[in-house]
């Protein structure tokens, strides 16, 4: 799986769509022919000035954003564990 990725915003996508990509070679300055293609989950977009309603620009500039994306393992929960109320029947 492609994990989640910067990428500049000058193409539009939405969730749901398709994410083709392509292997560049940065020293060939070619494609390498290989491909993934995979179907597009949440889509965030922002700009600099949107971002720093979190942190100050002047951190932003000096470290940078990070995106984590983590791995869901075969023992995580799909879906989110529903505690019950008590005296209430499902």
């Amino acid at each position: 799986m492609v994990p989640d990725t910067f990428y500049l915003n000058d193409f539009d996508i939405a969730e749901g769509g398709t994410l083709l990509v392509k292997e560049w070679d940065p020293e060939t300055k070619t494609y390498s022919g290989r491909e993934i293609s995979k179907t597009v989950g949440h889509v965030g977009k922002w700009k600099v000035d949107e971002i720093t309603k979190f942190w100050p620009k002047e951190d932003i500039l000096e470290k940078g954003i990070q995106i984590i994306s983590l791995k869901l393992m075969v023992a995580d929960p799909i879906y989110p564990v529903v505690f019950p109320v008590k005296g209430h029947r499902n």
